[in-house]
């Protein structure tokens, strides 16, 4: 993705009590896919996993969503432990650990969007089902459970029906030997990034930056215009993108 940076010092002169003003920014973005199709290949295992991600992205982590209480990573939780155990075993091979997750949520966890909070880990494992953030948190907390690091990011992602951006969120994770993916639990996308998702904001391991972001800040959907361009090497005669099946579900 390439940003072009912008300056502007315009005079807004004396605004009265009550009165405002609307500023509005236009970006050109240019968007590109990723996908690690060697990932299985290259991956490292558990002992591999370099320090700075263990200090930063593993163990508890929540923020204040004030009714009903707190919502984060829980890796601590017994029935998140015991759950990790039972998908994970004693594999160390961080590729398949993360693989043997996104798996199970597949085949276990539905979406849905039909709750308007933030749900904590237990809640969605007790619904069974549950939105972007739900499911991240819950992969998050899979994850960091049998010791690989993982975190999330929140930014955008384009409706092709509405012709809009939406808010979305999804997971980052590092992979010794390949470097940091994604992966996003509710939409079936096993480490691929696609070019219909802008990032706007990455977990830094700060429980008050995560809470300031994504409860008081943020940036929100709305028109957008998207010109896609097809790269043959990526999509089919019909546009679809080509993906070997294991990085799918």
């Amino acid at each position: 993705m390439e940003w072009v940076n912008l300056s502007m010092n315009q005079s807004m002169g004396n605004l009265q009590p009550l009165e405002s003003i609307t500023i509005s920014i236009i970006y050109n973005i240019t968007s590109d896919f990723h996908w690690w199709p060697d990932a299985d290949a290259d991956s490292g295992v558990l002992a591999d996993i370099p320090q700075w991600a263990i200090d930063t992205y593993m163990g508890d982590m929540l923020w204040n969503r004030s009714i009903p209480g707190e919502v984060g990573y829980e890796p601590s939780l017994p029935v998140i432990q015991n759950l990790a155990d039972s998908i994970v075993g004693s594999e160390t091979d961080v590729y398949s650990i993360l693989r043997s997750i996104f798996l199970w949520n597949y085949e276990n966890i539905d979406y849905d969007v039909g709750h308007p909070d933030l749900r904590t880990v237990e809640e969605t494992l007790a619904a069974m089902d549950g939105d972007c953030d739900d499911q991240s948190l819950l992969f998050i907390s899979l994850a960091r459970a049998a010791g690989v690091p993982a975190w999330m990011q929140m930014g955008m992602l384009y409706n092709n029906d509405t012709d809009t951006w939406e808010n979305h969120a999804w997971v980052q994770t590092h992979i010794p030997g390949v470097g940091n993916v994604s992966i996003d639990p509710s939409n079936d996308l096993f480490l691929i990034n696609r070019p219909d998702r802008i990032t706007t904001y990455t977990d830094q391991g700060i429980d008050e930056d995560m809470e300031m972001f994504y409860f008081y800040s943020g940036v929100y959907g709305g028109p957008a215009t998207v010109t896609p361009i097809l790269v043959p090497e990526y999509y089919s005669a019909s546009g679809e993108v080509q993906i070997p099946f294991s990085h799918m579900r």
